[in-house]
């Protein structure tokens, strides 16, 4: 089995393609954000992220001994 996802950058956010699971169709999974919101652009990537991230079978998990944590980080 192949597993591929096509990410496009749209105005306010992102679409994520992929195969289903269970067919040949594709399907599109929307990310959008409210332009209003000051941090609404980076919401929106994290969430975009961790959504890729579960789509590739990567979990966080107390018992692993290392977990990919996407996470917006404030520097101020």
């Amino acid at each position: 089995m192949t597993w591929k996802i096509l990410i496009e950058k749209i105005e306010n956010g992102f679409i994520v393609r992929h195969p289903a699971e269970v067919s040949d169709d594709e399907v599109k999974t929307g990310f959008q954000y409210d332009e209003t919101d000051e941090f609404g652009e980076l919401k929106c990537m994290e969430q975009m992220l961790c959504f890729v991230k579960g789509h590739f079978g990567e979990h966080y998990s107390k018992h692993n001994k290392k977990n990919i944590i996407i996470e917006i980080e404030d520097t101020n």
